[in-house]
């Protein structure tokens, strides 16, 4: 097996949103870059979380009628339902 490192398939071009981002300005996001996640970043640049398209998902999910009690419900901001940076 070939000996793979981080760095070989990471993106080189950071692309970041803000917690106040839209979920539909994220997706597309997501879509153009061809990524399944992006960091969440501060007004100083600082990473807060990642959101990814797994929460988009969760997101969109709970926000139908039948899913309305999931986690991750109707009125939760993105900085709620995006995963949060370990330090």
């Amino acid at each position: 097996m070939k000996h793979i490192e981080a760095g070989d398939p990471m993106t080189a071009e950071i692309v970041s949103v803000v917690t106040s981002t839209s979920f539909k300005d994220v997706a597309k996001l997501l879509a153009q870059h061809d990524n399944n996640g992006l960091p969440v970043v501060d007004e100083e640049d600082r990473v807060l979380g990642v959101i990814s398209e797994c929460d988009l998902i969760i997101r969109l999910t709970a926000e139908h009628p039948l899913m309305s009690e999931a986690p991750g419900g109707r009125g939760t901001p993105p900085s709620e339902v995006s995963h949060r940076h370990p330090t």
